[in-house]
């Protein structure tokens, strides 16, 4: 189970990403199988960034809550660093969805919680950075300064769990 997201990206970047989410969704199954929550959960997050990747947004909402809901709590580095991660998908959905505001108070989040685990851009997976880069330009124009600012501000302010909230609440009334 720890090697199979190694493979399944594999067959992503070959451009196989029907292979890779059947990797995905079988390794899921085999975590539940086995309690293995921490595989389960990234799981989860795949399988919703590959909805968003498609632009699905309404499929990939409960996958990632469950993958949340899941990761809630748990105090490990790595465990706070997969959160954050999911953070940036709840973004990505929010940016699909038009939600730039909520968007910008999202990626703002997580750069404070990346800044607390002393991951800066050089530190950061290059995947996690594109991802963000990707996310901000979807919404950018949208936005004037002042009230990017303004957003940026009141998300570097939110926890993990007020970020995930506001990114339900948001993408519950849309």
């Amino acid at each position: 189970m720890q090697v199979n997201p190694r493979l399944a990206w594999v067959y992503e970047s070959l451009g196989d990403v029907p292979r890779a989410r059947e990797i995905h969704q079988e390794n899921l199954r085999r975590a539940r199988e086995r309690g293995e929550t921490f595989i389960e959960a990234k799981s989860l997050a795949v399988l919703a960034q590959y909805d968003l990747d498609e632009g699905r947004v309404e499929p990939a909402i409960p996958l990632l809550a469950e993958a949340h809901r899941i990761e809630r709590g748990r105090k490990g580095i790595v465990n706070r660093y997969w959160t954050l991660i999911l953070v940036c998908r709840f973004a990505r959905a929010l940016a699909l969805k038009g939600e730039v505001a909520a968007t910008i108070r999202l990626l703002s989040c997580a750069d404070a919680g990346f800044e607390e685990l002393e991951i800066g851009e050089g530190n950061a997976e290059r995947w996690v950075v594109l991802m963000n880069d990707q996310t901000r330009e979807m919404v950018s124009s949208s936005i004037d300064d002042e009230e990017a600012a303004a957003a940026t501000e009141d998300g570097r302010k939110l926890t993990v769990d007020q970020a995930v909230t506001l990114a339900l609440d948001s993408l519950r009334s849309t």
